[in-house]
């Protein structure tokens, strides 16, 4: 989904000031972002190499997953599986293709043998 930011918060320490650490035992960037399309609600995610140099303004494109707590519904945000993303594209292309290819093959001008593929 792609969002415009409004806001940006990072962090690596927690409300009492001590270092956000992982079960790795890894210290972690939490970022929390506000966007265009979902007014003032935080989405909450990791910083990171994929987004160290967002920017209030830019269009990003991330996956938004909703998150059920005790009262209320939380945002999380992840980074696009880039290998799907290549994936829908190309099947976009093929589907493109397969209509084209009906219809020059339905025109009544076109030699089906004079097609190239």
């Amino acid at each position: 989904m792609k969002v415009t930011l409004t806001k940006i918060y990072r962090t690596t320490k927690n409300k009492e000031g001590q270092p956000l650490i992982g079960k790795n035992g890894k210290g972690y960037e939490r970022l929390g972002i506000k966007t265009q399309e979902h007014g003032d609600q935080w989405l909450s995610g990791f910083g990171g190499s994929w987004n160290q140099y967002w920017q209030e303004g830019d269009q990003v494109d991330i996956n938004v997953v909703e998150v059920q707590g005790n009262d209320k519904v939380f945002l999380n945000f992840e980074k696009i599986d880039e290998t799907k993303l290549i994936q829908d594209k190309l099947t976009e292309l093929e589907n493109r293709i397969i209509i084209l290819e009906n219809k020059i093959l339905s025109s009544d001008n076109v030699n089906p043998e004079d097609i190239p593929f």
